[in-house]
């Protein structure tokens, strides 16, 4: 009996999940929320995909985004495109601050992920958000847009 009852309570906890899946993640031990995470894969095999989020810090203080890793077969690395001198540029990043009460935003035409290693047989990938200063963050992010 008693395992039927755990059964059904699991049963219902992955029913609730599946019905309401998670727009955002929240770190257990941080003040970082993760939300509106996404990859659009390069149509052309070889070339890096973009990745887009937005990670809001509720905290009272910034936290240092150091780096984004993925599987060993995957290399991320953080670029801002900016405008300098008449022209647009990518310039890699090292490290990225997220203030205090404010958010980090990864768009088109802004910040964003260079993702190397995308096959056509890569569904999704589990991001490892690493801080300076902060608890990481883990998150699954899905393919959209152009395949």
């Amino acid at each position: 009996m008693k395992n039927a009852i755990r059964f059904n309570k699991f049963l219902f906890i992955i029913m609730i999940l599946v019905l309401f899946p998670q727009t955002e993640i929240r770190a257990e031990t941080s003040d970082l929320i993760l939300k509106d995470a996404f990859i659009i894969k390069h149509p052309l095999k070889g070339r890096p995909s973009g990745g887009y989020f937005i990670l809001t810090n509720t905290g009272t203080e910034a936290c240092v985004l150091t780096g984004i890793t993925a599987s060993d077969k995957i290399r991320i690395d953080m670029h801002e495109t900016i405008h300098e001198n008449g022209v647009m540029k990518m310039v890699k990043r090292d490290e990225m601050v997220v203030p205090a009460g404010g958010d980090l935003v990864f768009k088109r035409g802004g910040k964003h992920l260079m993702i190397f290693g995308i096959t056509d047989e890569t569904e999704g990938l589990s991001f490892k958000f690493t801080f300076k200063n902060c608890a990481s963050v883990i998150h699954t992010v899905r393919f959209q847009g152009r395949k």
